[in-house]
């Protein structure tokens, strides 16, 4: 195939990729701040579809190869003319701004190394050029595994090691909770972990690690990893395609971690739930016996190797050590015997809350210390059976409460024990959870006479929701009017099949919104938009509020130089719009020069509305309308008078 650029082969990013709910399906081909380069057809073929949308892919361009695949072009500034011209008039003669076209076979056909689009920012921030290739099945694979080449020296950097524990009970450096630590560089691509972990259960790895084409360039993902225990394979990764149907599994795949070394991690084990291509073998360890899917290691010394490898073959290696205690040397231990309760009110108990796909692990702290570990229920679970109880030095303990036992309602866990005083004591704590097994539904009162109601279309099992208060958010802009307060759900994301949705009782304009990484509330959905519940996709910060101001346009209207392919006028119509509250709604901007309707493209990221006109629109001046309405039916609307060249 013919490279897609008239351009230097350098890269922003890789083929499958994390990224937010998915995985990056291409490549990403940098053009250095350049909009309007030549992309080339990479092959005789022929286009298949065309697409036009504010945001995903912007202006996107489907080229089936003479050998069946597909070629796809995105984040385009414009087409070539003949498919710049179908693509306006489709939308003028349908009242529309956005397409998605279906061409018929033979209609636009192209010999290799024709123009058939150019480079721009559509639908993303920056300029470049989203390049990928999908084979006859549909399923995107990696076009620099066999048959592009990009220059490339530069193996990529390990930066983290991650250790995790994968069953109730199992523990690294006698803690339940993950643990991080940072790869330090001991010599040429070559990195070592300096501690030795303690191990004891079932665990997985995980490796933090970004790839440079050159140094100091975009850090990007890698090609392959590799996870040798003891000298043998124990789990490969290989990104050489993948199939939509999975394209969610990026966020099993990748667990975000704290402590010594935070990060986004790429888990070196394979989840039941994880059904990505191109993953081989066990990975997770164990002192507790063969069992399928795990490696059974004997008590002592073991040594890990963590291998990263690039599309071009460059290499980087870590080595970690770590000791396999003996099983259940450091497990849980059953309570001791409690004392008849006599609570004289000298124990305080602090209690901490974390989701897992297999359960709840409640923490506890106890101010003085206890005489031995303390005895935990359930109140209200049918099952009756007791709650494991882990100490953790020197005056911790762990509960596990598996999802099921929360689905007969049961919220309240009980804890009764000693002191080292011998006082005996019972405390009692509630727990805010929804518990969810596939199809059910749950609530979670977020203000007066207001509930948000969660459905789990589909869960893997049982699964639970920690849903409370905010306890501190950021106050609402202007525009947005809280019907209730900021409430959070925390759950773990492996446990559901499908997305969580969400459904409230409110004004047509009310939306869910989520509180985002700067601080930002972001728009999830609205009642007047969405035609069914809104989806809720990651944990977080969660408010329903109503979106109250129309867009604003701006007083006067600008010009930016249009599409390279010479079917547009040279000079582009551009109106400013600002939209803090549920966002544009793409579909609902109307434009209209002398009261005609023409074709109007909203660009989000760059805040404004494009007209383009055809080459063979009269010049003169002209009265320009602009109707936009946000996404929750807040309408707006601003006239200009526009010279058109």
């Amino acid at each position: 195939y013919l490279w897609p650029l008239d351009a230097e082969r350098k890269l922003s990013s890789s083929f499958a990729e994390y990224r937010e709910g998915h995985y990056h399906a291409g490549i990403d081909l940098r053009t250095f701040g350049r909009i309007g380069l030549p992309c080339r057809a990479i092959d005789d073929g022929e286009a298949v579809r065309l697409r036009v949308q504010p945001g995903g892919y912007g202006k996107a361009l489907y080229l089936r190869t003479s050998d069946g695949r597909t070629a796809v072009y995105a984040h385009l500034e414009g087409f070539c003319r003949s498919l710049d011209s179908l693509a306006y008039h489709w939308r003028l003669d349908r009242g529309r701004n956005t397409c998605d076209i279906e061409i018929p076979p033979g209609r636009f056909t192209f010999k290799r190394g024709e123009v058939v689009a150019y480079t721009g920012s559509s639908g993303s921030v920056h300029p470049h050029l989203h390049f990928e290739l999908r084979g006859a099945d549909g399923a995107p694979f990696n076009p620099l595994e066999n048959l592009y080449d990009v220059p490339d020296e530069c193996p990529p950097i390990l930066t983290g090691l991650s250790v995790v524990p994968r069953r109730w009970g199992s523990l690294v450096d006698g803690s339940p909770l993950a643990a991080t630590r940072r790869f330090r560089l001991v010599a040429d691509s070559r990195y070592a972990v300096p501690d030795t972990f303690e191990l004891d259960g079932e665990l997985g790895f995980g490796v933090r690690a970004y790839d440079q084409q050159t140094r100091g360039s975009y850090r990007m993902g890698w090609h392959e990893t590799e996870l040798l225990i003891d000298g043998a394979l124990a789990y490969r990764a290989r990104n050489s395609r993948f199939d939509y149907a999975h394209y969610g599994d990026v966020e099993i795949e990748y667990e975000a971690r704290g402590g010594a070394s935070p990060g986004r991690y790429l888990a070196l084990f394979r989840k039941k739930t994880n059904s990505m291509g191109g993953r081989e073998g066990a990975g997770a360890v164990t002192n507790g016996g063969p069992r399928d899917g795990v490696i059974a290691l004997e008590p002592g010394l073991h040594r890990g190797e963590v291998t990263v490898r690039d599309a071009a073959g460059n290499t980087a290696r870590g080595t970690f050590h770590f000791v396999m205690l003996p099983f259940g040397e450091s497990g849980a231990v059953p309570p001791g015997p409690a004392a008849a309760p006599a609570d004289e009110g000298a124990v305080a108990l602090n209690f901490s809350q974390e989701v897992r796909a297999e359960g709840l692990y409640l923490g506890i702290k106890a101010s003085p210390r206890l005489s031995n570990a303390p005895e935990a229920a359930l109140l209200g679970d049918t099952t009756r059976a007791p709650l494991r109880v882990l100490p953790l030095p020197p005056d911790e303990y762990v509960v596990l409460v598996p999802p099921e036992r929360f689905l007969g309602g049961a919220r309240t866990v009980r804890v009764r024990g000693v002191d080292a005083l011998g006082r005996a004591f019972e405390r009692f704590k509630q727990l805010p959870l929804l518990a969810f097994e596939t199809g059910s539904r749950d609530s979670v009162a977020v203000g007066e006479g207001l509930a948000a109601r969660i459905q789990a279309p589909s869960v893997r099992g049982a699964a639970i929701v920690l849903a409370g208060a905010a306890e501190s958010a950021a106050a609402a802009p202007p525009g947005l009017v809280p019907l209730g307060r900021p409430f959070t759900l925390d759950f773990a994301p492996e446990a559901f099949a499908r997305y969580l949705l969400c459904t409230f009782r409110a004004e047509r304009r009310a939306g869910l919104y989520r509180l985002d990484g700067e601080g930002r509330w972001r728009c999830a959905g609205v009642i007047a938009g969405e035609t069914k519940a809104i989806e809720i996709r990651s944990p977080g910060t969660y408010a329903v509020m109503i979106d109250t101001e129309p867009p604003a346009l701006r007083a006067s209207a600008l010009t930016r130089e249009g599409p390279p392919s010479g079917y547009f006028k040279r000079r582009l119509i551009a109106v400013p719009v600002h939209e803090e509250g549920s966002g544009i709604d793409g579909e609902s901007v109307s434009a209209f020069l002398d009261g005609r309707r023409v074709v109007c493209e909203y660009d989000g990221y760059r805040d404004r509305l494009v007209v383009p006109l055809p080459r063979s629109h009269p010049r003169g001046q002209a009265r320009l309308r602009i109707e936009a309405a946000d996404r929750a039916g807040n309408a707006g609307a601003a006239e200009y008078s526009v010279v058109i060249e």
